[in-house]
């Protein structure tokens, strides 16, 4: 009993500090509920210092005007967890379009949740689509928390960590069904990693430099809040240049256990293989 209540208490300890980690940048939110909101950042088509989080409120069609916002505050564009977004979409029926962003900590969320990854609780939000997003990743480019579904990306462009020593996935989709049609992805260790309780579909999209193009597996739950239930990808007309590694890890798709089931239909994969089935995974080719 003793050594239970010691785990109980580290486990509480730790649970703490994450917590604290997560809310302690001292960062403005910069509430998003009407295109004006946005027209006053000016917009400029060119780079833009921003130090504040942008947080959607309201659905509507928001549209930034090819312009990149360059993180400039608290965080590093490294691999700590639960460093500050850019941008978190918190609203159902939400189009965001011509945005970029890069040295943003945590990228983009998908959800409701304030702090942290989203895994712990979220409302129930629909209907998200960002179309002609240009996006660097960090620790990763974006996250979809707990109640996010129906997401679609659409013509937009993706690279990992500019620092590829610091580069680990560019999408962590935890949560919600996903669709990408016509993105591009490049240069990280893996570009999309999804979990279980899923559907994701992946479609006329190219990848360069994906060590591991698309993971799914459902082998670590955090602690019973993330779906360990089966998942399926559904993968079609994409081309997947992959990056001559001395790694034995250049596979475009991956099943890394016997919930994850991927399709894929009329994929072209260049140095490297098309799906690699792992602990009972499932790849079926067309």
């Amino acid at each position: 009993m003793k050594k239970i209540h010691k785990k109980l208490q580290l486990l509480l300890s730790l649970s703490i500090i994450t917590n604290a980690y997560a809310t302690n940048y001292n960062v403005q939110d910069y509430e998003i509920r009407s295109q004006a909101d946005v027209d006053a950042l000016h917009p400029n088509g060119g780079q833009m210092n921003f130090k504040k989080r942008m947080i959607i409120t309201k659905g509507g069609t928001y549209d930034f005007k090819n312009t990149l916002f360059y993180w400039n505050g608290p965080g590093t564009c490294g691999a700590p967890e639960n460093q500050p977004y850019i941008m978190r979409i918190s609203a159902s029926n939400v189009t965001v379009k011509n945005f970029g962003y890069k040295n943003a900590p945590d990228g983009i969320h998908i959800g409701t949740a304030d702090d942290g990854q989203g895994y712990r609780y979220g409302d129930k939000i629909t209907n998200i689509h960002l179309d002609n997003i240009k996006g660097w990743a960090c620790e990763a480019g974006m996250h979809t928390q707990m109640g996010a579904t129906d997401i679609l990306i659409s013509n937009s462009v993706f690279r990992g960590n500019p620092n590829y020593a610091e580069a680990d996935k560019i999408f962590q989709l935890n949560f919600s069904d996903v669709t990408f049609d016509n993105v591009q992805f490049y240069d990280s260790q893996v570009c999309v990693m999804f979990k279980g309780n899923q559907t994701i579909t992946i479609k006329n999209s190219y990848f360069s430099g994906c060590e591991r193009g698309v993971v799914g597996e459902t082998l670590e739950g955090i602690m019973g809040h993330i779906g360990t239930g089966p998942s399926i990808a559904y993968s079609s007309n994409n081309v997947a240049d992959m990056p001559s590694t001395w790694f034995n890890w250049r596979n475009f798709l991956v099943a890394n256990d016997s919930k994850i089931s991927i399709y894929s239909d009329q994929d072209v994969v260049k140095n490297g293989i098309l799906c690699k089935a792992n602990n009972g995974g499932h790849c079926y080719i067309k």
